[in-house]
């Protein structure tokens, strides 16, 4: 039972951190174009 609880959390935790980089990856693609388009 805790392994099979453990590895669901491991699994949410791994799916919120890759979220989590997918949506910096695209702030830090938006902040670069807004600084390219105004320079």
């Amino acid at each position: 039972m805790k392994c099979v609880s453990r590895s669901k959390n491991s699994h949410r935790a791994e799916r919120t951190d890759t979220g989590f980089l997918r949506g910096l990856s695209v702030l830090k693609h938006l902040t670069l174009e807004i600084s390219y388009g105004s320079a």
